[in-house]
């Protein structure tokens, strides 16, 4: 597949870590080229490697791409944030993407518009939707995960409560958005240094969500979609859980966190749960 370039096609750099993930970034690789994107992107990829994957390396060399594909190899495992600064700290693109290796890009019915600014108030992230394999939206915008919020929220997924507490209606209405797939002007996400690499893995999305809001910055809908399975591997691996715990304690003791409570009190919505 060939794509001629385009001065007025936006840069975008994409940002996958895998972890052990080769078929699943391979596949995700393959999703972005057939969802069309490229007609109104010109791409480049960096693939990190967190873990030796000689079959994925050689399978990302040696296959043609319609994008320049770059793969760095750590030394030892990382963290999420640490990995995506590492890859991202010298994209010159106009826009940086955080792409998990497990979601798939759907076909686009129009081109997505890209702005760093609207109605007055500059956009620092855009968040596509993301459904489930069965086509049901996932509750990827969130309200502010406070203590007692994530302990409803927890227990409303025990219990198998249709939408659990938490769950923002829209991505402009949100709090914060995960972290499988976001597009950042590539301005904003230096200005900001990145994501807080103090977090090993979970609430690095947060964080960063929160800190864009604090700058000036608001969150946006893309209307593009991918499909992400959202494994919960908090709720079946051990490992996980305390990752999950020891960044929710940094989380509330930091000093984003209490400067946006402070900020957004009294405003409806969104509000803390």
């Amino acid at each position: 597949m060939t794509v001629p370039l385009n001065s007025r096609r936006p840069s975008i750099t994409l940002s996958v870590i895998s972890h052990g993930h080769g078929p699943q970034v391979l596949d995700m690789l393959q999703t972005f080229i057939q969802s069309g994107l490229l007609q109104h992107w010109r791409a480049e990829v960096i693939v990190t490697l967190n873990l030796p994957e000689p079959a994925l390396a050689a399978a990302l060399k040696q296959t043609h791409w319609p994008f320049p594909v770059r793969i760095l190899e750590n030394d030892y495992p990382k963290g999420y944030g640490a990995n995506h600064n590492q890859a991202l700290q010298n994209a010159r693109s106009d826009w940086v993407c955080i792409a998990n290796p497990d979601i798939r890009w759907c076909p686009i019915t129009a081109p997505p518009a890209l702005t760093t600014s609207a109605t007055g108030q500059p956009i620092g992230l855009y968040c596509p939707a993301q459904v489930s394999e069965t086509g049901t939206p996932q509750d990827y915008a969130r309200t502010l995960p406070t203590p007692w919020g994530v302990a409803a929220r927890w227990a409303a997924r025990r219990h198998n409560t249709r939408t659990p507490p938490g769950t923002a209606s829209s991505v402009s209405q949100a709090h914060w958005v995960n972290g499988a797939c976001m597009l950042l002007p590539a301005a904003a996400y230096h200005q900001l240094g990145g994501f807080d690499k103090g977090y090993f893995m979970y609430c690095e999305d947060v964080d960063l969500c929160l800190r864009l809001q604090l700058h000036g910055y608001r969150l946006a809908a893309l209307s593009i979609t991918v499909v992400h399975a959202a494994q919960r591997n908090t709720r079946r691996q051990r490992q996980h859980f305390y990752w999950h715990i020891r960044s929710l304690l940094r989380l509330w003791v930091s000093s984003t966190f209490w400067r946006y409570c402070w900020r957004t009190r009294g405003q409806h919505p969104p509000r803390p749960i």
